[in-house]
């Protein structure tokens, strides 16, 4: 061969050099970075699966091999935690917990999270959670690290409240600034029990409103009548002994409860809840001959309620019984007033009566279940 067909490449040569070239640059070259669901292909699927319930995986990239893609089966994270479990905690704990105990009690924070975007929880500050239902005030509490108490506590209860309160009265064990003029300071360490609240209000309120909010607490059975009774024993108690000394756990109404207390700091002689034979029971009566019944503002729910109240109306007029019936607006509005028009008809009542007549009219005692002591 000549000097040019020696120099001159062969196409077999060529297409060698080619092939080892390909085989060399791929032999170098970077592996292909695989991505979660092509990894989960190699290694198991189970657990990407949980992670994401609705997407799909990519089976492999390999040559030769068809891409198919495939749903993965609807299988619940362990994080997806039912946000009624945490309204279940919440309501368990008064309605409002921090979030290091509700993670004790097995909530999770994907959980909570969701709960709070439902709008079934709300969030009051960093790590204290509660129920979206509760009320202001209680939010205001929690927001500076505090609990309700007195008045405020008895409103959130459902107790008698004679007047509405102007401030969120909230039991703190510190004496730092709470940053709002709308909070009344009451120091108090630990949890707020009823028999805490009962006692701040002693401390706090006018004793008519303080007894209201007291009674009602033993009659609704949310505190006892022996456990208040030992805590006025104790030293500096003297007005919770006075307002123990004035609960009838036989009461009907925070109405009935203001007038009987009229009653007696006018001086007369006043039963509750008293039973007359044939007619029922009689809110209120005076010096043995007086009743008072005590009317709401709608008394009378039905026709039914309406005649009953008329046939006993008649029964204790034929009986020599005058009743008087008394209004919020009087008991509350003019209470100088109402204890002035009981004292002329209990006069008018006297001069009336025979000479020989009994002093009192016989009725039956109240005749009630037994009571906490």
């Amino acid at each position: 061969m000549g000097m040019f067909e020696n120099s001159r490449p062969r196409r077999h040569d060529v297409g060698h050099r080619r092939t080892s070239d390909v085989d060399q640059r791929r032999s170098h070259a970077p592996a292909p970075r695989m991505g979660m669901f092509e990894h989960s292909a190699h290694r198991g699927t189970e657990r990407d699966s949980a992670a994401r319930p609705t997407s799909i995986r990519r089976l492999s990239h390999a040559p030769g091999v068809h891409i198919a893609l495939v749903p993965t089966p609807d299988v619940p994270h362990a994080d997806q935690a039912d946000p009624m479990d945490i309204v279940r905690l919440l309501t368990e704990r008064g309605g409002s917990a921090r979030a290091r105990d509700l993670v004790a009690a097995g909530a999770s924070g994907s959980a909570l999270t969701r709960a709070c975007r439902q709008g079934d929880v709300v969030r009051v500050v960093r790590g204290v959670y509660a129920l979206s239902e509760r009320d202001e005030d209680a939010l205001t509490a929690l927001r500076v690290g505090a609990h309700l108490t007195c008045i405020s506590a008895a409103v959130q209860r459902g107790l008698w409240v004679l007047r509405a309160p102007g401030l969120v009265h909230v039991a703190v064990d510190h004496g730092r600034p709470l940053g709002s003029d709308r909070l009344r300071r009451h120091r108090w360490e630990g949890p707020v029990s009823a028999l805490t609240f009962c006692v701040h209000a002693v401390r706090c309120l006018p004793e008519l409103d303080a007894l209201c909010i007291v009674e009602s607490a033993v009659v609704l059975g949310q505190v006892r009548l022996g456990d208040l009774r030992t805590h006025a024993d104790r030293p500096r108690a003297r007005a919770l002994r006075t307002v123990v000394e004035l609960i009838d756990p036989h009461a009907q109404s925070i109405l009935e409860t203001a007038a009987r207390y009229l009653l007696v700091q006018a001086g007369f002689t006043v039963a509750s809840q008293v039973h007359v034979p044939g007619v029922g029971r009689i809110d209120l009566f005076v010096d043995g001959v007086l009743g008072i019944e005590v009317d709401g503002r709608h008394f009378h729910s039905d026709r039914r309620e309406f005649e009953e109240d008329r046939r006993r109306w008649n029964l204790l007029t034929a009986r020599g019984i005058p009743i008087l019936r008394v209004t919020r607006q009087l008991l509350l509005g003019e209470p100088g007033r109402f204890v002035l028009v009981i004292r002329a008809a209990l006069a008018a009542q006297q001069a009336s009566r025979p000479k020989d007549s009994p002093a009192s009219i016989p009725v039956a005692p109240t005749s009630r279940g037994p009571v906490a002591r």
